[in-house]
C-alpha cells in the first residue's frame, strides 16, 4: 500500500512534506479548539480559589520549616505557604482528634455536635445523616471536594463516611480503614 501511495508523489521527500503539512493543520486546529475550551475552563476556574486545608493530629505550626523548624524540611508545605493566604489565628474545637474533626466539619461547638468522644476516632460514632458540613457547603458552591487521610467519623457503610458527608473523593490508607 505504501508503495502505491509513494507513486503518486514525484519523490519520497515530497510525500513527507505533504504529510507534514496535513499533520501541522490537524494539530493546529485541534490545539486551537483545545485552547478555546481551556480558556473558558480557566476563566471559570479563576473565579474560585483552590482551597487546601491541612488538619493534622499533633502537628504544630512550629513543625513546619517555613515557621522555623530547623531539624527537618517541609518544602511542599512551605511552597503552599509562600503562595497562599495564611490564617494564623485558630484553635481546635476539642482536645482530641474525632471531636476536633467534628467541630471543624460542622462549625458546631463540641457540646452541640454529635461527635463528643474520641471513641469516634475509629468510626464508632459516625456523623449522622443530614449533618451539614463544609464539604456539602463547598459542593453547593460548585467545588470538587476530597479528603485524604484519617477520617474517623464513620465507616464506609455508614452515613458518616466522607462520600456521604459532602466529599467527592476519599482516600485513606488500609491500615486506618481496618481499625
Amino acid at each position: 500500500m505504501l508503495n502505491l501511495e509513494m507513486k503518486r508523489f514525484k519523490n519520497f521527500k515530497e510525500m513527507k512534506k505533504s504529510i507534514a503539512y496535513i499533520l501541522f493543520f490537524m494539530v493546529f486546529f485541534s490545539c486551537k479548539n483545545n485552547n478555546e475550551n481551556s480558556e473558558i475552563a480557566n476563566s471559570e476556574m479563576n473565579k474560585k480559589p483552590n482551597i487546601v486545608f491541612i488538619f493534622s493530629d499533633d502537628l504544630s505550626f512550629r513543625d513546619i520549616s517555613a515557621y522555623g523548624q530547623k531539624h527537618y524540611k517541609t518544602p511542599n508545605i512551605d511552597a503552599l505557604i509562600a503562595t497562599s493566604t495564611r490564617f494564623t489565628q485558630g484553635y481546635t474545637g476539642a482536645p482530641e482528634c474525632a471531636p476536633s474533626r467534628g467541630t471543624l466539619l460542622t462549625g458546631l461547638h463540641v457540646g452541640n455536635q454529635h461527635i463528643r468522644l474520641n471513641s469516634s476516632a475509629r468510626g464508632f460514632e459516625p456523623l449522622p445523616d443530614g449533618t451539614y458540613t463544609w464539604g456539602k457547603m463547598f459542593q453547593e458552591a460548585g467545588y470538587k471536594t476530597g479528603v485524604i487521610g484519617k477520617w474517623g467519623l464513620g465507616y464506609k457503610d455508614t452515613k458518616g463516611h466522607p462520600l456521604n458527608q459532602g466529599f467527592d473523593y476519599h482516600f485513606e490508607r488500609a491500615l486506618f480503614q481496618a481499625l
